[in-house]
């Protein structure tokens, strides 16, 4: 039962992530028109304007992005202070759009 409350925090995380890495991905398809064809228009972090992600914080985790225009996009989770989850970090980076991510957990 343990096992099943940790991985269901931990979904709690990625989802999110997944969540904002598709939106991340609309904002550069919206914004392609000014790079060239091999570069992507990350969003800077979740107050870039019209970036549509939701980077508010949940009951146990609050949501970061970090995006380098032409180079590579970040999404974190990190876990609350004095939640289950503290000192948990979910990380998700990717380079291209098309690019899955799989996720890296540290600090269970």
């Amino acid at each position: 039962y343990a096992k099943y409350v940790r991985n269901s925090r931990l979904s709690e995380a990625t989802g999110r992530l997944g969540e904002l890495l598709t939106a991340a991905r609309s904002y550069a398809a919206a914004h392609d028109e000014n790079v060239g064809p091999d570069e992507t228009m990350w969003p800077e972090s979740c107050e870039a304007p019209g970036f549509l992600g939701n980077c508010t914080e949940s009951k146990n985790f609050t949501f970061h992005l970090t995006g380098v225009p032409n180079g590579s996009i970040r999404v974190e989770a990190i876990g609350k202070p004095e939640t289950p989850v503290e000192g948990v970090k979910v990380v998700i980076e990717i380079e291209e759009p098309e690019d899955r991510g799989l996720p890296a957990v540290f600090g269970i």
